[in-house]
């Protein structure tokens, strides 16, 4: 600090000069004190952030929880480093809760729903299993209207079917199952016992299995140790009469042309 009389230089806080004894004119009076300066206290903008994120995880099914989590834990080393300029601890603190709440409820909500996806995802491939059974099962009775109501020989019988289907240009799909293994390119098999017969003169068609699932080839055919239970544990067959039904076991005398009993329902609907 500069004397104004004379010149000197005198150190920080000075009342009066060192060199001529002058009163310097900035020294602080004694008995008095400055007053202090109110710190600005501001929100964080981070904690903002987490507790919107947390609160977003919670109508996200998890997948915002990881980046919340990290947000909060930035904005509470934020808050706690800021010496006192800074607030929002409990909007981070917040987020920290719903973010690591969230974490925690992505493992038990997978255990819980992927058995429904599962049995959603099987359920839909029946339902399309049939339609195909279905629609092949049609076409061989157009087939046999064409032909004196008698089927197609079994070494050949998928070669007949395509120009009696409705998209002809899909055939091949129809034939395949979509449960079958992607290393069998068609998944139904004719009855073997059913090659070239007149269904005109069986006694009850509408209790002989037609066409049954199996892992063949085009043209593949079989009889009932060539069944596939390929969804979960049931197998879809198609009578003569062109009704479609899922079932846990075939019936084996269903094979038989000549088989007049009534074959048993063990489960699922007609179609």
């Amino acid at each position: 600090m500069r004397c104004p009389k004379c010149g000197a230089i005198s150190p920080e806080n000075s009342i009066r000069c060192v060199s001529c004894g002058q009163p310097l004119p900035d020294a602080p009076v004694h008995g008095t004190s400055q007053p202090a300066q109110p710190v600005q206290v501001k929100n964080s903008g981070m904690a903002i952030a987490a507790l919107v994120l947390g609160i977003l995880t919670l109508f996200s099914c998890g997948l915002l929880a990881l980046p919340a989590l990290i947000v909060s834990i930035v904005a509470l080393v934020q808050i706690n480093k800021s010496q006192g300029q800074l607030k929002g601890q409990g909007q981070a603190i917040g987020g920290l809760v719903l973010s690591a709440g969230s974490l925690l409820l992505v493992p038990i909500m997978v255990a819980i729903l992927f058995p429904v996806f599962a049995r959603a995802r099987d359920a839909a491939r029946m339902s399309s299993c049939q339609l195909n059974i279905k629609q092949i099962g049609v076409a061989l009775q157009m087939y046999a209207v064409d032909y004196g109501e008698t089927l197609p020989s079994a070494d050949k019988w998928s070669d007949a079917m395509p120009i009696y289907l409705k998209d002809k240009d899909n055939s091949r799909q129809i034939f395949k199952c979509p449960s079958s293994p992607d290393s069998r390119p068609e998944g139904y098999l004719l009855n073997e016992r059913l090659s070239g017969i007149n269904t005109a003169v069986l006694p009850s068609p509408s209790n002989v299995y037609m066409i049954f699932e199996g892992n063949g080839f085009w043209n593949a055919y079989g009889g009932p140790g060539d069944v596939d239970y390929r969804h979960n544990s049931y197998t879809n067959v198609c009578f003569i009469d062109g009704r479609v039904i899922k079932t846990k076991k075939v019936y084996e005398k269903a094979f038989d042309p000549d088989n007049t009993e009534e074959v048993p329902e063990e489960s699922g609907p007609k179609y």
